[in-house]
């Protein structure tokens, strides 16, 4: 009832209306200004990725830093995440030759395999609550119905990529290394010295918190909503 009045309040693309219509610009894909990053790509289309513009000539890049980053992200990994199967091997198309970045631009993809769009067959005729299956819609008249298109989280493979690159010239230009970790869930709060956690310590439990009692607490807390059918919220912190 409510995706037919939300259908009927949309005014009929037509005549006048329908050029008017073909004038809504996106938001854009590209971020950054002196580091460039274009993502591409839809969640059950042939594969993710993005386009890195700005990487100085000579820095050194492998496949193996990408595929590290990008592994940390990877579905399926454990109960409180999605269980979409993905092996995510990430490929790099252009700008890197023996290792080293050639200063063009650089291409990563991801493959998409694991694509089920048959799953989301109910989404064709009602939106997701609190997704962006409406506003998309509305904004643009048209939507990628399977998996959420560029509105899904899978979106975040080339944000991923080009953060796997730009953490290692931060690293051999400035010196600066990058950390992140999950502070809170819900009303769970980490307690984390920041001049002393490590990479391994983020590492070294499902929920990526390296406060091990506050981990604990938020594992539980996510099974108790997940079970429910629900979903939480929480906030990552980044050093």
């Amino acid at each position: 009832m409510m995706f037919q009045q939300l259908q009927q309040q949309r005014p009929a693309l037509t005549g006048r209306a329908t050029r008017r219509a073909l004038r809504v610009q996106a938001a854009g894909s590209t971020y950054g200004n002196n580091f460039r990053v274009t993502t591409f790509g839809e969640s059950h289309g042939k594969g993710v990725g993005c386009v890195i513009d700005g990487v100085p000539p000579r820095l050194p890049i492998t496949n193996e830093e990408i595929q590290f980053e990008l592994d940390r992200r990877r579905p399926g990994q454990s109960i409180i995440t999605t269980p979409r199967k993905e092996e995510d091997t990430c490929e790099i198309l252009s700008g890197v030759f023996a290792g080293e970045s050639l200063g063009t631009p650089i291409a990563v993809l991801v493959r998409n395999k694991d694509q089920r769009s048959d799953d989301y067959s109910e989404m064709s005729v009602a939106y997701r609550p609190s997704h962006a299956d409406a506003t998309y819609d509305f904004k643009y008249g048209i939507r990628a119905v399977a998996g959420g298109g560029r509105s899904s989280a899978r979106e975040t493979i080339g944000r991923v990529a080009a953060g796997a690159v730009a953490k290692k010239l931060l690293k051999v230009v400035g010196g600066t290394e990058i950390l992140a970790y999950v502070s809170g869930v819900l009303e769970v709060e980490a307690s984390v010295d920041h001049a002393s956690f490590t990479l391994e310590d983020v590492e070294s439990n499902i929920v990526r918190c390296p406060d091990q009692e506050a981990a604990q607490k938020m594992i539980d807390v996510i099974n108790e909503v997940r079970v429910r059918g629900e979903s939480c919220g929480g906030v990552v912190t980044c050093v």
